[in-house]
């Protein structure tokens, strides 16, 4: 019981000073001033400074259930590039033989 009377006694003496510090409103309305708008045109930054970046990935947590696909290392073609080559080399070397028989 003692420390209701207390606690009762503590809430009455904030509710007074609430009431205090508060300023008595005036019976005419105020209008209240607007600050001023701020326009910027133009921004320039000279320097940027990073104190931490955090690169986190969480992989462990990524479900794969279907992984399909192509890896390409290097300089990566479409298609089958072996016909294509194999064409224009027997191209090319039927012309060098066309061109030593005409030498000859």
């Amino acid at each position: 019981m003692d420390l209701e009377k207390k606690v009762s006694k503590m809430e009455t003496f904030l509710k007074e000073k609430q009431t205090e510090s508060t300023p008595k409103k005036q019976t005419t309305p105020e209008k209240k001033e607007e600050p001023p708008t701020i326009h910027i045109e133009n921004i320039q930054i000279d320097k940027v400074v990073i104190e931490k970046l955090d690169y986190a990935n969480n992989f462990g947590q990524l479900g794969i259930k279907d992984l399909s696909g192509k890896l390409n290392i290097g300089t990566s073609f479409e298609g089958d590039i072996a016909k294509a080559a194999e064409e224009k080399i027997n191209q090319k070397a039927k012309v060098q033989i066309r061109a030593k028989k005409e030498e000859t």
